[in-house]
């Protein structure tokens, strides 16, 4: 390692590297300084910039297919460096491979051929064709502000910055650690039935990620998943790329070439090259090392992505894997090498995410299945994890820490955290990322936090204005019982509204009630105005949300209510809630509710009910996401399956009606690599007994000017109603299929979106108030789903300015003088 002095000479060196022969900028050579650490790839266009503050002058160049190259800087700062790589030839079974540009053909390609058999026999290597196998993971992920200057009047008067500066192991540059975090874990795989359960042993953080929300760290860790080259798709950076070892769309992705043949670790390895054919599609570049002894093995990967690829706020993308062969011939994965660039914008500081895996002590053992099951509801022990000794650590991790990790790395954020402006930054961060203001220090300290802030004010037909002021307590003050609430009022109506929370988690907590794995019991009291069927909304004041557009929204509620709910999370897969709810449904507006008895007609103030109900929610391939919310699911691929039943009881505690109704839903997101991607939902209901309009199925209007994908965007607020019904709301991202391939559309990056909302219900006889007596009146303006399916279409642009996303929507039927025929949505969406 190599101890950066800040004060010494500082040489830095940019240029272009080309082959001597064609012309053709070389992707991926190494660039470094001779007799140093300190180097960097050139990238896809063939581009390098390289500094030192040693003073070395001195760079090499090199690369398998090309003789090294040395050359002496001559003064120390040199630009738009021109360097020119002589090629050699290699012979593979009579075939000449010469690093020219030619025609690409897969027809008698040598390369294609050799992939060919190893894709034939990737499922043979993999070993995950192993009944069982076990090991022992070591993970590294850490944060780093990349190519950092001490010398910046930002940090003049923060010593303890300068003396915390490093070279990245990466890519050579000056770099600031900003964070750590290592675990220890044991990983337990079975092919029959599926099973892939990691049981944490040992957790070491240090830095600022453990200041920020727990959504922060889940959506870092998510960027950079493990990846497994054998399967057909790669999930990286919330995208899905092709796999060059792809059963499907490898040839139709990837151009394939061969190099040379080469040792690597004493193996005899064909080195393969690959690139996408469209470089702006998602796909990498690379190169994959390929054992010569007849089975087709993979040695070595090295991933990269191109420099033109569709992709937001990251370059840089690097991946490299290791792998080993066992006892027993199979090969498996040894060390995995992942980092990436992040940024906002050009010309802004950068941040390198860096992910290390290493696994050991691989084995074959057959547990019985009553081990397995008790894996999969076993969840690991934070507190017994965290607690381990230095000597631990020095003792059990697989890779050593660097020296400016293990010594200087707690020293330097100590000092960091009693810079105001760090406290700002962590206070700010915290709003973007949960809605809610830290009262009181950090999430170290803070016993109440103020939101969500998105919420303070939001417009409605009733209130004019609806002014909302709420918060809630944190594990500071209790890590078991939590309190939250808010008041509101309405500057038309004039009327108070609150809501009141206490939850007990029989599980101790970090920060807030929600985080996995629940198990709470909560007692809700509310008093608040609604929108007549919006209630599936999960924050109905959130400002943008609350703007309106089309037919002015009048035929709401004031609902008063009390909701008794516990919520289980029995494993990751796993949710179940039950709850108790007394609710009395006072209408306001335009909306009436007016009861037919034997053509009398009468008005009611108010609509009494008490309900118990049980909601069962089942993910397939996910895991959890600490959000204050209601939990979410980073894992974009998961299926996500819901069955709720509830039933109204008369005369228990006021009710006033029997009824009992039940809800399925599917969401699934359809990856399909470099064709896109499409987000779907299923669902159906059904009421079973005779009930009431406002008891019955409202279908989810939203008449919003941001986009709500599981949402009718042009129907109109109760406009439908029915007693049984099943939906579908589906979107098509294409993501730049088409653009990528247009002139100027192509350098804006923009993407396509198509979206489909359809629902197919009717209303039996038994809840129809024109045939059965003894119901509610459907409101004016409300009437009952047909015999066709309303349907409406939409055909949008994402990605603009990288965070905009505009919709045209057509409603396809069921249009009358009181409904639009068309309309435009707009949201912001932070994708990669």
């Amino acid at each position: 390692m190599i101890s950066l002095a800040v004060s010494a000479q500082s040489i830095s060196v940019s240029g272009f590297v080309k082959d001597a022969e064609t012309g053709e900028p070389l992707p991926f050579l190494a660039v470094r300084f001779t007799g140093t650490t300190i180097g960097t790839q050139t990238n896809d266009n063939g581009e390098f910039s390289l500094s030192n503050n040693l003073g070395i002058r001195t760079i090499t160049l090199s690369s398998l297919g090309y003789k090294d190259k040395t050359l002496i800087i001559d003064g120390d700062t040199i630009s738009d460096l021109i360097i020119l790589m002589e090629s050699t030839e290699f012979q593979l079974n009579e075939v000449i491979i010469r690093n020219s540009k030619e025609h690409y053909t897969k027809r008698d390609n040598p390369a294609v051929e050799f992939m060919r058999e190893t894709i034939a026999r990737k499922n043979n290597n993999r070993i995950e064709a192993k009944p069982y196998y076990q090991s022992e993971l070591y993970e590294k992920f850490s944060l780093h502000l990349d190519k950092f200057n001490p010398d910046s009047k930002l940090f003049t008067k923060n010593i303890f910055l300068k003396n915390a500066v490093d070279s990245s192991e990466v890519n050579g540059h000056v770099v600031l650690t900003l964070s750590m975090k290592e675990t220890l874990a044991d990983i337990f795989y079975r092919k029959t039935p599926h099973l892939q359960k990691e049981i944490v042993k040992a957790k070491h953080e240090e830095g600022i990620l453990s200041d920020f929300d727990e959504s922060v760290n889940d959506n870092l860790q998510e960027l950079l998943r493990e990846i497994n080259l054998y399967d057909n798709t790669i999930d990286l950076m919330f995208n899905s790329f092709v796999s060059p070892l792809s059963s499907v769309l490898a040839f139709a992705t990837y151009k394939y070439y061969i190099e040379d043949t080469v040792t690597v670790d004493n193996i005899q390895c064909l080195k393969m090259f690959f690139s996408p054919f469209n470089k702006q599609s998602i796909g990498f570049n690379g190169r994959l090392f390929i054992t010569l002894d007849g089975k087709y093995s993979l040695k070595k990967a090295e991933l990269h992505i191109p420099n033109q690829i569709n992709l937001n706020f990251a370059k840089d993308l690097t991946v490299i894997q290791n792998f080993t062969q066992l006892a027993d011939s199979v090969w498996a994965l040894a060390e995995e090498d992942l980092s990436v660039n992040l940024y906002l914008f050009s010309g802004i500081p950068e941040l390198l995410l860096h992910r290390i895996r290493s696994l050991r002590n691989y084995s074959f053992d057959n547990y019985d299945n009553a081990f397995y099951s008790s894996l999969e509801n076993t969840i690991e022990d934070d507190e017994k994890a965290v607690k381990k000794s230095a000597d631990y650590w020095t003792e059990n991790r697989h890779i050593p820490l660097r020296e400016k990790e293990e010594t200087g790395l707690k020293k330097m954020i100590g000092e960091l955290r009693q810079h105001p402006l760090y406290k700002t930054v962590i206070r700010t961060s915290d709003f973007f990322s949960s809605g809610y203001f830290v009262v009181g220090g950090n999430r170290e300290t803070s016993k109440f936090n103020i939101g969500p802030l998105t919420s303070l004010v939001s417009p409605n037909e009733i209130e004019g204005l609806h002014l909302r002021l709420g918060g809630t307590t944190t594990a500071n003050l209790s890590n078991r019982l939590f309190a939250g609430g808010y008041l509101a009022y309405g500057v038309y109506d004039q009327k108070l509204k609150y809501n009141g929370t206490l939850t007990y988690s029989f599980r101790k907590k970090k920060f807030h009630e929600n985080e996995f794995p629940r198990d709470n019991i909560s007692l809700m009291y509310e008093y608040d105005l609604y929108s007549a069927g919006a209630t599936f909304l999960d924050n109905k004041d959130n400002f943008l949300a609350a703007w309106k557009i089309g037919a002015p929204v009048t035929k709401m509620s004031y609902l008063r209510r009390g909701i008794l709910t516990y919520e289980k999370d029995l494993n990751f897969h796993l949710n179940t809630k039950m709850w108790f709810k007394r609710q009395i449904d006072e209408p306001t507006g335009t909306l009436k509710y007016q009861l037919n008895s034997n053509g009398a007609i009468t008005d009611l103030p108010t609509l009494l009910t008490f309900e118990g109900g049980v909601q069962v929610n089942y993910t397939i391939g996910g895991r959890p996401y600490n959000d204050r919310n209601p939990q979410m699911n980073l894992s974009k691929k998961a299926t996500e399956l819901s069955l709720s039943h509830y039933a109204g009881f008369k005369n228990v505690l006021g009710g006033e009606y029997n009824y009992q109704h039940t809800e399925f839903s599917v969401k699934k997101r359809l990856q399909m690599t470099a064709f896109g991607y499409i987000d779907t939902r299923l669902k159906a209901g059904k009421v079973w007994t005779k009930t009431p309009f406002p008891l019955l199925i409202i279908p989810n209007a939203f008449q919003s000017i941001i986009i709500q994908p599981d949402a009718f965007q042009i129907m109109n607020n109760l406009e439908f109603v029915t007693d049984q019904y099943v939906s579908l709301n589906t979107e098509y991202h294409l993501n730049g299929l088409l653009f990528n391939r247009i002139p100027v559309f192509n350098l804006l990056k923009l993407r396509e979106v198509v979206s489909f909302n359809g629902i197919y219900g009717t209303l039996t006889d038994r809840n129809n108030p024109q045939t059965t007596d003894g119901l509610f009146l459907l409101p004016n303006g409300t009437k009952p789903l047909g015999n066709t399916p309303y349907m409406e279409v939409g055909v949008g642009i994402e990605n603009i300015f990288k965070v905009f996303r505009i919709d045209y929507l057509r409603r396809w039927n069921y249009i009358d003088a009181n409904s639009a025929k068309w309309g435009f949505r707009a949201s912001f969406v932070f994708s990669f």
